[in-house]
């Protein structure tokens, strides 16, 4: 793995030609000066809930072809993780929506 862009946009070299890689880039944002909107998307790509959703369906299909006790881990562990992910984005939106909310009964 190569880091392009710090937290934003990666390169994964291929499993049997290392000359070859894929690159997998993250949307970017920045707070929004709109007061009813929290962020704007400043470069699009994808989400790190949307890589970790592939990644359960990829093990879940592995796991169909060769039954594992480790690839029914994995499936536990990123379910978890997708769980927490999600619960960020809520939390991050719920404080936001009680900030612009008392911030807008002080006008």
């Amino acid at each position: 793995m190569v880091v392009l862009k710090e937290g934003y946009i990666y390169e994964l070299r291929n499993y049997e030609d290392k000359t070859l890689s894929q690159t997998i880039k993250f949307i970017s944002k920045k707070k929004s000066d709109d007061v009813n909107t929290y962020s704007v998307v400043t470069d699009d790509g994808t989400t790190t809930e949307e890589v970790v959703t592939m990644l359960i369906h990829r093990i879940k299909y592995l796991n169909k072809l060769k039954p594992s006790s480790f690839n029914k881990l994995a499936i536990k562990y990123l379910n978890e993780t997708l769980s927490a992910l999600t619960m960020r984005k809520q939390s991050k939106i719920e404080t936001y929506a009680e900030a612009r909310d008392s911030d807008q009964r002080l006008h």
